[in-house]
């Protein structure tokens, strides 16, 4: 398990789905996280992003074979190719860490962030 860092919350290595043989692996973490009257920071949900590596490398592997593991784990530029290349499966893992969260505010909170980028690409 690790664990998203500002939540607190657990998340698996790996995301099998039941009937499967391949199962994807953490790729990175991250939180949503609102301002509330411009004086206090909310965390919302957080979010996990789950990638076939076996298909990552093939994919992308000449790419970015010469890094280390280290460099690797902590490539923006290798997580923006991931996320944009269509060849590559991935599974979005999100967990609501504010209990008093209603269905409404979060509707709210994924179309906010999300409405932009979704306008954009069209």
């Amino acid at each position: 398990m690790l664990v998203e860092p500002q939540t607190g919350l657990p998340y698996p290595a790996d995301y099998c789905v039941f009937g499967t043989s391949n199962c994807p692996q953490l790729a990175g973490l991250g939180v949503r996280v609102k301002k509330i009257l411009g004086l206090k920071n909310i965390n919302i949900y957080a979010l996990g992003i789950y990638v076939d590596s076996a298909a990552a490398k093939k994919a992308l592997g000449s790419k970015f074979k010469s890094l280390d593991k280290e460099t690797l784990a902590n490539s923006q530029a290798l997580l923006d190719e991931v996320l944009a290349c269509e060849s590559i499966e991935k599974t979005l893992r999100l967990v609501i860490s504010f209990g008093a969260l209603k269905r409404s505010q979060f509707v709210e909170a994924l179309n906010e962030r999300l409405a932009p980028g979704l306008k954009q690409v069209g």
